[in-house]
């Protein structure tokens, strides 16, 4: 029994450091999209992300900077990524999430190209 319930939207804990994303919550949570608040070389550990990148029924993964110690496959689409840069030269891109009035579905965006996708609320 699933006594936490299930979420939508996942923050990916301490910006998805080392040990960080614990599969025994993030599987029982189910979100439907997580978000990494991570810096360029903060978090975004490969071994985090490989949790949430697992979770059944995840459909995407956002990163607040692309984690430049990990290779591609321990990073997101970059579309997906606000900031691509070392820290330097970050401009302070942005991740949004917008929901309906209605509830019924929410919208994530990426500042730094205006990309978004549409998701439908569980």
């Amino acid at each position: 029994e699933n006594r936490l319930g299930v979420v939508d939207l996942y923050q990916v804990p301490h910006h998805g450091g080392g040990g960080a994303a614990r599969p025994e919550l993030t599987w029982a949570l189910q979100p439907t999209v997580a978000v990494s608040n991570n810096g360029p070389r903060k978090g975004g550990s490969p071994e985090s992300y490989a949790v949430v990148r697992d979770t059944p029924g995840i459909a995407d993964i956002w990163q607040v900077h692309r984690a430049m110690a990990a290779d591609a496959a321990d990073n997101t689409d970059p579309q997906l990524i606000a900031n691509l840069t070392e820290e330097d030269d970050c401009v302070g891109h942005w991740i949004k999430a917008t929901v309906q009035p209605d509830g019924r579905s929410w919208t994530m965006t990426n500042g730094r190209t205006g990309y978004s996708r549409n998701y439908l609320s569980k």
